[in-house]
């Protein structure tokens, strides 16, 4: 018995040791844990935010290329319209069918320009401005057709708009509403 008790005297002290050592181990490991998991808490709040400033700066920079197709839509539409093309280009000394390709030429290229803003606006807003330059093109044909080659440009210009007087419809006008109106509906709430 007196050997138990000898082993006793070694054997106590260190389970004593051991167990005190382990709930500091313990206790330090716990609250590490807990302080790994409030970081990882605040680290996801901190992605939430970025994500969402991401989102709200994603929407900002949308809707800031959106409205600015809009405007160079608008200005598109405003440059074929057959009033505006025909004083604008008129050139003194040229014929009819030098300011007829002149026309032509004008309008196609505004459109090229501004086809990327397609992308922008609707589909039925789209085939609207579409529908206007190919109005505005034929318009200017069926009037090239009413004079003769050598003819002044500005017996040209003036027939052009005798059409639109004559016929009575505005072919940019349409798209120029169905423009307006999504533009209010998407940006003016």
């Amino acid at each position: 018995m007196k050997e138990f008790i000898e082993i006793l005297k070694f054997v106590l002290p260190s389970i004593v040791v051991f167990l005190a050592a382990f709930l500091i181990f313990k206790k330090f490991v716990d609250y590490n844990l807990e302080k790994i998991k409030e970081i990882e808490n605040r680290l996801k709040k901190l992605e939430s935010k970025a994500v969402n400033t991401g989102k709200d700066k994603t929407k900002e920079v949308t809707d800031s290329l959106r409205l600015q197709a809009f405007e160079r839509l608008t200005l598109l539409l405003e440059r074929i319209n057959p009033s505006n093309l025909v004083v604008r280009e008129m050139e003194p000394g040229i014929n009819a069918a030098a300011f007829y390709k002149k026309l032509l030429n004008t309008v196609q290229s505004e459109f090229e320009h501004n086809i990327t803003q397609q992308l922008y606006v609707s589909e039925t807003a789209w085939n609207h401005i579409k529908n206007a330059k190919e109005e505005v093109l034929s318009l200017i044909n069926e009037s090239y057709k009413k004079v003769k080659p050598d003819d002044p440009a500005i017996k040209l210009g003036e027939t052009i708009l005798a059409n639109i007087f004559e016929e009575g419809k505005d072919p940019i006008a349409t798209a120029l509403t169905v423009l307006k109106t999504e533009m209010r509906n998407n940006f003016i709430k």
